[in-house]
C-alpha cells in the first residue's frame, strides 16, 4: 500500500498553465488533480478517449461541444472522446477538480 499527499506531488507542466498534479498514472488509468482559481480555465481540447471530472470543492462550468454547465462539488461530469471541451472557474472561491480517465491515453490531447 502506499499513501500520497498531493501537496507533495509535483505541478506537471501543461499548456494551461495550471496548478495540475499527477496523482496516479500506469497504462491502466490516470487520475489528476487540477486546481482552478477563480478566473482560470482549461483551454479547449479533443481527447482520444472518455474523461471523467470529479468536483471535489468548488463549482466550474463545462462546455462539451455545444452544452454548457456548472458543475459544483460532489457532481461527476462524463466527457465523450473526441468532443471539443473545456472548463472554467467563474466564482469567488478555489475549485479542485480529478480527472479520471481509463485507459490511460497512448497520445496527447489536441489542443483547440
Amino acid at each position: 500500500m502506499k499513501i500520497k499527499n498531493w501537496r507533495e506531488i509535483p505541478i506537471v507542466s501543461n499548456p494551461h498553465n495550471l496548478d495540475i498534479r499527477e496523482l496516479y498514472d500506469n497504462p491502466q488509468i490516470q487520475i489528476r488533480q487540477v486546481i482552478l482559481r477563480p478566473g482560470d480555465r482549461v483551454r479547449p481540447f479533443l481527447s482520444p478517449i472518455s474523461a471523467i471530472l470529479y468536483v471535489n470543492s468548488g463549482s466550474v462550468m463545462v462546455q462539451s461541444g455545444d452544452l454548457i454547465k456548472s458543475a459544483l462539488e460532489g457532481e461527476l461530469i462524463i466527457c465523450p472522446a473526441d468532443k471539443s471541451t473545456n472548463l472554467y472557474n467563474n466564482s469567488n472561491s478555489k475549485s479542485i477538480i480529478l480527472a479520471i480517465r481509463a485507459p490511460k491515453p497512448t497520445t496527447r490531447s489536441l489542443l483547440l
